[in-house]
């Protein structure tokens, strides 16, 4: 299998600006693209690197967070609790577990692998959350990915998504 071209399809960030990105907002048209979730995540790079976590609303607002949450849930509800995976023989599958909050890891990983696309599958075994320092920024960009590629994107539920996890191990504290 030959390496994906990642400058092709590439809607990473470009090093971080020095003053603050503006506030992301929804798109008007209300769906997401590849820039939009490019724009995410330079903001929410840019905001781990460079602001206090009691900043993140700044220029991620609630609302867009709630819409964000919303669009991934209405997909989510829809897909089975068994999610099978039955790629064509030119698709690639990329899996994916415990990334617990490491945002930064994320970014690399989705750079290096190549990004979601339709030849390009990626399976993420939960765990998202908890322990690592962006639990939240790294929920809400495998989110965006979600929303934007459905059935190029598969979140399954890990046992750091559960309440108690949460409440143990440091998310749910991350969230006040």
């Amino acid at each position: 299998m030959s390496q994906p071209d990642a400058a092709a399809d590439d809607p990473s960030p470009s090093p971080s600006p020095n003053p603050p990105p503006p506030p992301v907002a929804w798109p008007e048209d209300g769906a997401l693209t590849r820039e939009w979730v490019a724009g995410l995540t330079a903001t929410l790079d840019w905001c781990s690197r460079s602001l206090p976590a009691d900043r993140l609303p700044d220029v991620l607002p609630a609302a867009l967070v709630q819409r964000l949450v919303l669009a991934a849930s209405v997909i989510l509800h829809r897909e089975p609790n068994l999610v099978r995976v039955d790629p064509r023989p030119d698709q690639a599958v990329v899996v994916v577990g415990d990334v617990h909050g490491q945002l930064h890891d994320v970014i690399f990983l989705l750079r290096d692998a190549g990004f979601p696309s339709d030849d390009r599958v990626f399976v993420f075994n939960g765990d998202y959350v908890d322990r690592g320092a962006w639990g939240l920024e790294t929920f809400l960009l495998l989110l965006a990915w979600k929303v934007l590629l459905p059935n190029s994107v598969f979140l399954l539920r890990g046992n750091h998504e559960s309440k108690y996890c949460t409440s143990v191990y440091g998310f749910e504290q991350e969230q006040q």
